[in-house]
């Protein structure tokens, strides 16, 4: 591993932006009823599975508005019992775009050559050796670089939580290794997750790196997939899962009508 390497986490939380008011489902974005349902998923499933990393040495920021509520501060109480998280508050999305470079870029070492950030959505997950994978590929590259895993789980909650595998190439979960150029740098957030086609990419084909979790009030997420065995979360360093007693029988019969079905074929 570059020894000359920063590795930060980034997780914008809630700030306020002009073109996102509602959800898929038409319910307004960023009220206290959201931002209750948003806490109870972080707390739940991004929290945890950053905790649980095998690899820790790591520094994760996350963005919140700048004039927090009660939730909120009942939050960065929990938050502080951690050292390597930090919290930063902004007026608003655009004052994250225009300065997050500045952000980052104030918290490098001055020895640091190298900088990887990674993008990971408030109510997400990363397995849990996440982390130690991202930095043993990036250990030889040796050029500024999109690292992604395509491969990772979709969960929906609902009444019947579901569980499904996908191959996701350029998913939300994005990873930039760039060298510091003059005290500057770009990091992951800088542009959309679908909008670094100019760039080098190391494609890492780990199975279930990361898990989606597609809930209500999700701004455009659906879940995707081939449905999977719920043992399957077990990478995942998260509060446990509730499936219905019947959700693995069933896959396991639907699997076994699809093994016959090929021997009668034959």
């Amino acid at each position: 591993m570059k020894n000359n390497l920063q590795y930060f986490i980034l997780t914008r939380f809630n700030l306020k932006k002009t073109d996102w008011q509602k959800d898929k489902n038409s319910q307004v974005v960023l009220d206290e009823k959201w931002l209750k349902d948003r806490i109870e998923l972080f707390t739940k499933f991004c929290l945890p599975s950053v905790l649980g990393q095998t690899d820790k040495n790591f520094k994760w920021i996350i963005f919140f508005q700048d004039d927090p509520g009660l939730e909120i501060k009942a939050l960065l109480k929990i938050l502080e019992e951690y050292e390597f998280i930090e919290p930063i508050f902004v007026n608003g999305f655009q004052e994250f775009q225009t300065r997050l470079s500045f952000y980052i870029s104030e918290r490098l070492g001055e020895d640091t050559q190298w900088v990887l950030t990674s993008r990971l959505d408030n109510d997400d997950a990363l397995s849990k050796n996440y982390v130690g994978e991202l930095k043993k590929a990036s250990k030889n590259l040796k050029h500024q670089t999109m690292v992604y895993f395509p491969n990772g789980l979709f969960l929906d909650l609902g009444q019947n939580n579901r569980l499904a595998a996908s191959h996701y190439p350029f998913n939300q979960f994005l990873n930039l290794l760039e060298e510091v150029q003059m005290g500057a740098i770009q990091t992951v957030l800088s542009r959309a997750h679908d909008s670094w086609g100019d760039f080098i990419v190391k494609e890492l084909a780990h199975d279930d790196s990361w898990l989606q979790i597609t809930h209500s009030s999700n701004m455009a997420n659906i879940f995707r997939g081939v449905p999977v065995f719920s043992f399957r979360l077990k990478e995942f360093t998260i509060e446990k899962v509730h499936f219905s007693l019947m959700y693995d029988l069933k896959l396991l019969l639907l699997g076994g009508r699809r093994r016959l079905k090929k021997l009668i074929k034959y």
